[in-house]
């Protein structure tokens, strides 16, 4: 790999085979100015001076993670400015480009100081402060993910049942104020679901149902109102039974709901991830990390928030054995699916396309062509990442 780069250059030309919207392209070169994508030509007919030179390997999109929670020790829900940046550059180093900070439920004012900080981050990121420019490097914060705390008790899962509480407009509003929501989860079955749906429903946000103990008639119902997505699919929800589809039918047999996939082979079986792709399509399923805060650190016991997390051979769970988020970086998921036999194309329609498309950021994120971010990745032939370039500059 041949490199030319200064620090900081946002004006980069990339050489090698490329991940186009029309397919990988050999020989290919990615014009990038002030961090958009300006052209993307055949390097025997460009003329001109090349950056960097990747050979062999494959410059695809990065990734697009709308469900996250943290990494490294490092928690989106800290309200810490320099947590989240570690957080950020920890994934960008698995590739995610673009992401959405995701809440867990917790009190208002815990969830209302993580959101601050979040805010501030966006900011830091848009203004590239100079004091704050070392706080940047890290995957692009498109907005943020409110995994509950609207959420089924039957159904928490690793959430906290204290903070768990009915529907309130007033303090989604409130946290509308701080910062950009662009997905909110919740159980749709719940009383008082159909006003807040509603309500939502007229913003630019993504309505998924999740932590929902919601039987198939719950889902038709909730789709009136604006529900378009389920969270990770097949957990911490009503499961497939043959007399009540519940909502995992609903997923399996409603082609306008989309769904987004833990693909770990630990939270759903392979053979339930090739059932979905199958099922769904790749048009209609996003890969997801719902990668805990522990996500890349050791085998160990960690205390956080008053409880013990452990971190064993690829899982992390609490004592009682519930899977407490996961221990996965988008690399690894995509090469999950490669693995199971999905397309390349398909897989980076899952990764990178469509999350940020349901999320109203299709015309920046996710694609390899002109008037795009330069968000991009290189990858090796086992597609490990090996680079990471965040609109126009690299970040690993």
């Amino acid at each position: 790999m041949k490199v030319n780069l200064m620090a900081g250059k946002r004006d980069i030309c990339l050489s090698g085979r490329v991940l186009t919207p029309a397919g990988i392209r050999s020989h290919a070169v990615i014009v990038v100015k002030k961090g958009i994508i300006e052209k993307v030509e055949d390097r025997f007919v460009y003329g001109g001076l090349i950056d960097l030179d990747v050979g062999d390997s494959l410059i695809a999109p990065g990734f697009v993670d709308i469900h996250v929670h943290g990494g490294y020790g490092n928690d989106f829900m800290s309200g810490s400015v320099e947590e989240i940046a570690k957080a950020l550059h920890f994934h960008a180093m698995h590739g995610t480009t673009s992401i959405l900070p995701t809440t867990v439920t917790a009190s208002h004012e815990c969830t209302s100081s993580a959101l601050q900080a979040i805010g501030q981050m966006i900011r830091i990121q848009k203004e590239g402060a100079e004091h704050d420019l070392h706080l940047s490097k890290g995957s692009d914060i498109l907005g943020v993910h409110l995994e509950g705390p609207f959420i089924n008790p039957g159904k928490a899962g690793g959430q906290a049942l204290e903070w768990i509480r009915p529907f309130d407009m007033a303090e989604y509003e409130a946290w509308e104020q701080i910062v950009p929501i662009r997905m909110i989860t919740l159980a749709p079955e719940l009383e008082g679901a159909e006003p807040f749906i509603r309500f939502v429903a007229v913003k630019p946000v993504l309505i998924s149902a999740g932590h929902t103990d919601a039987k198939l008639d719950d889902i038709h119902r909730s789709m009136k109102w604006g529900v378009q997505h389920l969270t990770h699919f097949y957990n911490a929800m009503r499961s497939l039974h043959h007399r009540e589809p519940g909502t995992i039918g609903a997923g399996l047999l409603q082609q306008e709901l989309t769904v987004e996939l833990i693909a770990d082979g630990i939270h759903v079986h392979p053979d339930m991830l090739r059932l979905a792709y199958l099922t769904k399509g790749a048009d209609r399923i996003a890969l997801i990390t719902d990668a805990s805060i522990l996500c890349g650190l050791a085998d160990g016991v960690y205390k956080r928030g008053g409880r013990e997390i452990i971190v064993e051979n690829g899982l992390i769970r609490l004592r009682d054995g519930t899977l407490k988020g996961s221990n996965l970086t988008m690399d690894r998921s995509a090469q999950m699916m490669i693995e199971l036999g999905v397309p390349i194309e398909d897989v980076w329609k899952m990764a990178a396309v469509n999350p940020a498309r349901w999320i109203g950021k299709g015309s920046r994120k996710g694609a390899i062509k002109p008037g795009m971010d330069a968000d991009l990745i290189v990858l090796d032939n086992h597609f490990n990442v090996i680079r990471t370039i965040v609109r126009g500059e690299i970040i690993f």
